[in-house]
């Protein structure tokens, strides 16, 4: 596995009366910034399918960046 870690950057986005959580997940990599997923956040705990979608993102960029 690899030795990069994601962060979380939270939003809030007040539209009238409503108020919406989004967050955008990200890891760094040699000093670049990779966002990696935005989705809207309906509950406390991150769900494991947003989860997953930025650890394959990540392997994915990571690959590609080496050559492999």
């Amino acid at each position: 596995m690899y030795n990069h870690h994601f962060y979380e950057v939270r939003s809030t986005v007040i539209n009238g009366n409503n108020k919406k959580q989004y967050r955008t997940l990200f890891f760094v990599y040699d000093n670049i910034m990779i966002l990696t997923h935005f989705f809207q956040k309906k509950n406390q705990k991150t769900p494991k399918k947003e989860i997953d979608v930025v650890w394959e993102r990540m392997k994915k960029w990571i690959k590609e960046e080496r050559g492999y």
